[in-house]
């Protein structure tokens, strides 16, 4: 009887400790960008577009694009992003966050602007190998801010390239 009852608790807690490890703001499967070949776990409700090749989620006309600066250093790339050069491009630097992973280093910014009266922000993960940049950018109204900041940012933290 006791080994039964420690089996069940062994096997419950086998499964609720591996269900902590997924986020319940991801899909299970990867998102393969086309143009660049990097993949992500995108988050829910985010899905393929025959507008570009990327994702949107059409409930809050939030996008999520990748692109690839070949032959540019991305330690290199990140020292010329600053306050002053997002100014010149209409972008207000909100703040800038610096991410370790176990695949890749990078910058994830955090900024705004605004489209025909309507305030936008922007978060753009900046990333790579010693000769090419990797740049994921996902682009949602600030009004969805605090329903999409943590699900955009735990999906871009599964980048694979």
């Amino acid at each position: 009887m006791y080994r039964i009852l420690f089996l069940i608790l062994f096997l419950g807690t086998t499964y609720i400790s591996g269900a902590q490890n997924k986020s319940s703001y991801l899909k299970a499967e990867r998102y393969t960008f086309p143009e660049t070949g990097f993949s992500i776990q995108a988050p829910q409700h985010f899905d393929t577009t025959y507008m570009y090749k990327g994702l949107l989620h059409k409930a809050t006309s939030s996008s999520l694009v990748a692109t690839k600066a070949a032959n540019r250093n991305p330690i290199a790339f990140n020292q010329g992003l600053t306050k002053e050069y997002f100014s010149t491009q209409n972008l207000t630097l909100i703040k800038s966050e610096k991410i370790v992973t176990s695949k890749w280093n990078g910058v994830l910014y955090y900024l705004s602007f605004e489209v025909k009266n309507v305030k936008m922000q922007r978060m753009m993960l900046v990333t790579g190998t010693y000769n090419d940049t990797y740049i994921l950018m996902a682009n949602f109204p600030e009004m969805f801010a605090s329903q999409l900041t943590v699900p955009i940012r735990e999906s871009m933290l599964t980048l694979l390239f």
